[in-house]
């Protein structure tokens, strides 16, 4: 199965150099689409909401990029990815 590594941040904007790390099995796109979505509704449940608030408040883009595409046979080979993004990427805002 096919799955992808993806990140939502702020271009250009060294106030706010915080990224929000995920790991989708649908196109990046669509799963951005959501966190938007779920943004404009007010759902805090992923700390991406941080990123598109901020962006919101100061007139800002929100961008994101697909970082790896990967072939996985188990689901859990595809979060452990993320997990290893996110433990080594020191701006994440998703990282415990």
């Amino acid at each position: 199965m096919k799955g992808y590594i993806y990140k939502i941040f702020i271009k250009d904007c060294p106030e706010f150099d915080k990224i929000y790390i995920g790991a989708t099995t649908r196109k990046p796109c669509k799963r951005v689409a959501e966190h938007k979505y779920k943004f404009n509704k007010g759902v805090k449940d992923t700390r991406s909401f941080y990123i598109y608030e901020y962006a919101n408040q100061n007139n800002l883009n929100v961008e994101y990029e697909t970082i790896e595409e990967i072939e996985y046979d188990k689901l859990v080979e595809l979060f452990y990815k993320e997990f290893l993004y996110i433990a080594s990427t020191d701006n994440a805002i998703n990282k415990i």
